[in-house]
């Protein structure tokens, strides 16, 4: 049966394989792979809490299966419980040194917490164990952007698009690392292929939108970041970058608009602040009106 369920798994047939993974357990209460295997459904179809109870039982039964402890750090870590999260991957690493991916995903963690040096460096092991990993290149081009070491960046996703040519991710980061050197021209090409190749992808669109505000072109600009908005309302960054496009297209109350409704989704976020106040220092009322 587990055989059975592990194919359908494979194949995505995931109600089917849970039915069988259960018929495994009502005979072995305790059998630990069927019980792991639920839990991987269960995070798959993004019930995380469950898959977090799931994993660690299945931890519990068997602490020596580094890819329990993965597993299970990979549920915690959704869950935004990340020291645990940490924990056990650190474990999984201990138990098996090989686990590239359980690098990627500390590495991600380590990413979420702005620890970018310890970040990179742990990207950096999952590529040396993994040299074709391109996944890993990407977050590391990411880190390294983090940390100002743009010339590594563009090396960093260089070598994950020559891995995985159609890798939009990978394409975004590349454009966001050009447009932050001011090269908008190329930034703008390696946009609109990631765009070209997943146009859902809301970062994407949000800094094609920065690229051609650099060109003065703000009426694409205008375009890109409404359709980065469509994806996702509530991108604070988005708003705040929409908020300049509309005051240089002497738009000032709408600009005025976007930035309070980026301030109200990260009110402690110091640069909405400021570009509130310049923004009232275009405004004809800003005699007249509080900038704060």
């Amino acid at each position: 049966a587990m055989a059975q369920a592990s194919q359908l798994h494979g194949a995505s047939r995931l109600a089917e394989a849970e039915g069988l993974y259960r018929q495994v357990l009502s005979a072995q209460p305790n059998h630990a792979e069927a019980i792991f295997q639920l839990g991987i459904i269960a995070y798959e179809v993004n019930r995380c809490e469950t898959a977090e109870e799931l994993t660690h039982r299945a931890v519990n039964l068997q602490p020596g299966n580094a890819l329990f402890h993965a597993g299970w750090g990979e549920c915690l870590r959704r869950l935004g419980r990340l020291q645990p999260a940490i924990a056990a991957f650190q474990q999984a690493i201990r138990l098996k040194p090989d686990l590239a991916p359980t690098y990627l995903n500390l590495g991600t963690v380590f990413s979420t917490l702005r620890d970018y040096e310890r970040a990179v460096a742990t990207f950096q092991q999952a590529i040396r164990i993994q040299p074709n990993f391109a996944e890993a290149y990407n977050n590391l081009g990411n880190d390294l952007g983090n940390l100002a070491r743009f010339d590594q960046a563009i090396d960093a996703y260089t070598e994950a698009l020559r891995l995985k040519p159609e890798f939009s991710q990978a394409l975004c980061g590349l454009g966001g690392v050009l447009a932050h050197l001011e090269r908008s021209a190329e930034a703008v090409t390696a946009l609109c292929r990631s765009i070209q190749l997943n146009p859902d992808y809301s970062p994407a669109h949000h800094v094609l939108a920065l690229a051609y505000y650099q060109q003065g072109k703000f009426d694409l600009a205008l375009d890109a970041q409404k359709c980065a908005l469509q994806l996702a309302p509530g991108y604070a960054a988005a708003l705040s970058q929409m908020a300049s496009i509309l005051r240089e297209l002497g738009k000032l109350d709408q600009s005025l608009e976007c930035i309070d409704k980026a301030l109200a989704i990260e009110p402690a976020n110091w640069s909405f602040h400021s570009h509130r106040i310049l923004n009232w220092q275009y405004h004809p009322d800003c005699d007249d009106v509080g900038l704060l």
